[in-house]
């Protein structure tokens, strides 16, 4: 196929098939282009010769049909492809030359996005730290392994002659790697015409670290060069009858006493400026050198720093504080009022400086003790919901909600109401709020105690006071103890230490295997009465120790020792119900009672005969007042043995529980006086026969 020439324009031929040989003699000009293999053939001609053009040949020998005995290519180019290259050939080459300029730039903008998308661009340094080519996670990597050594080495901070030398990360400065490596990533990417999308290529790109402020862990270093250079801002303040409130809203000076009308004089303590670090200008100035050489030294920035509170602020706070301590204010709760005089009020004053003003306020603690004393009222203890036996049951009584104050809402109440004006509103409702006991009453009635669950007395004599004592005390500290079930109930944490601040007396005691004074005897009694109530209610037994003599009105092998702290009794609840004890003490008998829900346990014992037995040892006390050689027995001891008692705990014929606790008793020590005074006189007549 060809197209005309006009004898004004240059033609473009093209051709489907292989392009004619050339006519002998006749030489094809203009521009040939050949596609591969010559299947494609785009002929850009010279436009045809004028009149006295003497080239040889006719067009038509040029340009003429192809043979028609050439074969048919396979992959003819279709004529809109000749229809839309046509208009090509009548671009001027400059343009056609600039056209395709445009066409390789395009080109190669294409190759650059598909090779760089998704990688940091070619050339892109972060602190000298190579990241051309690297995925986002690699780059990160990279860094993180390059910041590392970076973050570990030192700075000093210098603020005028005070210097810190301290790691970066204690100095409140971090690299960044996640936002450095966002900034790498975003080279040559802000839109099509952002010129560093080709400039690695020519050369580098290098971006600083980004780094953040821990603005905590700067702000305690600055403190303390602080305290090196600098010194403190003081705030306004006031004074209070004398008194001037300090930074923390205490007090320090001695009372003032108050005025005739009752009114505190207050006034103002004016602040005084400081000098300080900068705490911008050091953050900037960190954030230039967190990538800065190990031991580099920063200088940070000093400055004068005034008061947050200026003179008028602290003016308000003294007239408010005036207002306030001017006149008694009354409180109120349910039918109770009190009034809390100005001299009451002036020692709960406080201070806070906050936003630029110094606000008053008043010291819950101190405001709440104060009401307890003068507005008891507003204050009621809970009561918890009691157990009264009766006979054979047991009666719940009750428990009472109990009344107190909120402090902090009563103190911002009385401050709002001291500082409302001078007139009778300076009254103030204080908020209560409803105390519940330990014990509800639904907790009581819930816990099961009903009926008698076990109870056990033992005898003593009662002509022994002090041990007599010692026993109604120790019963009266365990009377009225509730065991929960799962709870482990302890003798000791029941009673307490047994001191003489408590009322025990001295009394006898058992110490290395003989009988002496000591403070409290007569707890053991107590010990070995609680057991074996413990013992009968079929109650698993956590710890018990025997005492170390049998001592005989005790059932043989259940008794059981009590000594603060080690030694203690203890047997825990492991019934679904609570267990309340009672204890009920005469001059000769002392009785416990477990109160709870029966489980219909029946218990049975049997004692061992006695083993082992081992003989006493004999001590000897020198007695002036016996002749040498007479001794008379003092105490004549007994052998130690050891015993089993064994108890079976069964229910409908079931036996839940088995167990033995077993006794040792170490023997009576064996006392004997020995004389050591002179001889008896020989009686008259006595002697040998004449």
């Amino acid at each position: 196929m060809g197209l005309p020439a006009d004898g004004r324009h240059r033609r473009l031929c093209v051709r489907l098939g292989r392009f004619p040989r050339s006519r002998p003699g006749v030489a094809p000009s203009g521009l040939v282009r050949t596609a591969c293999h010559k299947e494609l053939t785009i002929s850009v001609a010279d436009p045809p010769a004028e009149p006295n053009d003497h080239s040889s040949g006719p067009p038509a020998a040029r340009f003429g049909p192809a043979r028609p005995d050439a074969p048919a290519s396979p992959r003819r180019l279709p004529e809109r492809l000749a229809a839309a290259v046509g208009p090509l050939g009548r671009l001027p080459r400059p343009a056609l030359a600039g056209l395709l300029v445009l066409v390789l730039a395009a080109g190669l903008l294409a190759a650059e996005e598909l090779t760089a998308a998704g990688r940091v661009r070619r050339g892109v340094r972060v602190g000298g730290v190579e990241l051309s080519g690297l995925t986002r996670a690699a780059a990160t990597d990279r860094l993180l392994a390059a910041a590392g050594p970076i973050q570990s080495s030192p700075l000093a901070l210098q603020a005028g002659p005070a210097t810190l030398r301290l790691p970066r990360s204690r100095a409140g400065i971090e690299l960044d790697v996640q936002a450095s490596v966002a900034a790498a990533m975003e080279v040559g990417r802000r839109g099509p015409f952002d010129s560093r999308r080709f400039t690695g290529w020519f050369g580098r790109i290098e971006l600083p670290w980004k780094a953040r402020v821990v603005s905590g862990r700067l702000h305690r270093q600055l403190t303390t060069l602080d305290g090196r250079i600098g010194s403190e801002v003081r705030e306004p303040t006031l004074r209070i009858g004398g008194r001037t409130l300090g930074p923390g809203g205490g007090t320090s000076g001695t009372a003032g006493a108050a005025t005739t009308a009752g009114a505190v004089a207050v006034g103002v303590v004016a602040g005084r400026p400081g000098r300080a670090v900068d705490r911008a200008g050091a953050e900037a100035a960190l954030l230039a050198a967190a990538a800065a050489p190990a031991e580099a030294t920063v200088q940070l920035p000093m400055g004068e720093r005034p008061p947050s509170v200026g003179p008028e602020a602290a003016r308000a706070a003294a007239d408010r504080a005036t207002t306030l301590l001017g006149a008694p204010v009354e409180v109120t709760a349910g039918g109770g009022r009190a009034d809390l005089r100005p001299a009451d009020l002036a020692p709960l004053v406080r201070t806070k400086v906050a936003a630029g003003r110094l606000r008053l306020r008043l010291d819950p603690a101190g405001l709440d003790r104060l009401l307890r004393r003068q507005a008891s009222f507003a204050y009621t203890e809970p009561q918890d919901a009691r157990f009264q036996p009766t006979g054979s049951s047991v009666r719940v009584i009750p428990g009472e909600a109990g009344l107190q104050v909120v402090p902090g809402k009563a103190a911002t109440a009385v401050l709002e109401a001291g500082t409302a004006g001078t007139g009778t509103g300076r009254s103030a409702a204080l908020p209560t709020t409803v105390t519940q006991p330990e014990l509800t009453t639904k907790e009581a009635k819930a816990l099961g105690v009903k009926e008698v669950m076990s109870t056990f007395t033992t005898t003593f004599n009662a002509g022994d006071a002090p041990r007599v004592h010692n026993i109604s005390l120790i019963a009266a500290a365990v009377h009225g103890s509730l065991v929960r079930p799962g709870e482990i109930f302890s003798m000791n944490a029941a009673t307490g230490q047994r001191t003489a601040a408590k009322g025990y007396r001295t009394a006898h005691v058992i110490q290395n295997g003989e009988i002496v004074d000591g403070l409290g005897g007569g707890v053991c009694q107590a010990g070995t009465t609680m057991f074996n109530a413990a013992f009968f209610a079929g109650l698993p037994v956590v710890e018990r120790r025997n005492h170390s003599l049998h001592i005989s009105h005790y059932p043989m092998g259940r008794d059981a020792t009590l000594d603060w702290p080690s030694t203690d009794l203890k047997f825990r609840n492991d019934s679904p119900y609570g267990i309340y004890i009672t204890s009920h003490a005469t001059p000769s008998t002392l009785t416990f009672t477990f109160w709870s829900t029966s489980r219909g346990y029946k218990v049975t014992a049997s004692t061992s005969a006695a083993s082992n037995f081992r003989a006493p040892a004999t001590r000897y006390k020198d007695d002036p007042a016996l002749p040498k050689g007479k001794e008379v027995v003092e105490e004549s001891g007994s052998s130690g043995f050891d015993v089993t008692v064994s108890r079976t705990v069964t229910r409908g014929g079931t036996v839940v529980r088995r167990d033995s606790f077993v006794s040792n008793y170490i023997p009576w020590v064996r006392v004997v006086r020995r004389g050591t005074g002179p001889k008896e006189a020989a009686e008259p007549g006595a002697g040998a026969a004449a």
